[in-house]
């Protein structure tokens, strides 16, 4: 009698659970409590006001002081024309692409640009 013919087993390939996507860091903001904001690929608004993202507790800062921006490679500071202005390393700016290590002031609230 011939033997039957073997079963093909079906299996099945069940995608890879999805995992979370974490922004991709482009440099670190440390505040004067030590702390550290990320730097992602959305503005972030530094200023004194309820709605900025990071938030300045310093009456020297302008509720919506100063943007970072990512472009490409780059990260920039923008100041939002505030009433004591952006310095960056001591010089006053509007408009500056940062480098680790620069040390940026929102009216007399001192932040440092890290890697």
């Amino acid at each position: 009698m011939p033997t039957p013919p073997a079963e093909i087993a079906q299996t099945t390939v069940l995608p890879a659970p999805a995992r979370p996507l974490r922004p991709l860091v482009h440099g670190y903001l440390r505040l004067a409590d030590d702390s550290r904001v990320p730097i992602t690929a959305s503005p972030l608004i530094l200023g004194r006001g309820s709605d900025a993202d990071v938030r300045l507790a310093d009456a020297s800062v302008s509720r919506k002081h100063a943007r970072i921006s990512v472009t490409g490679h780059n990260v920039t500071v923008e100041d939002l024309g505030s009433t004591n202005g952006t310095t960056l390393n001591g010089r006053k700016i509007d408009r500056e692409v940062l480098a680790v290590g620069d040390t940026l002031a929102f009216g007399t609230a001192v932040v440092r640009f890290e890697d």
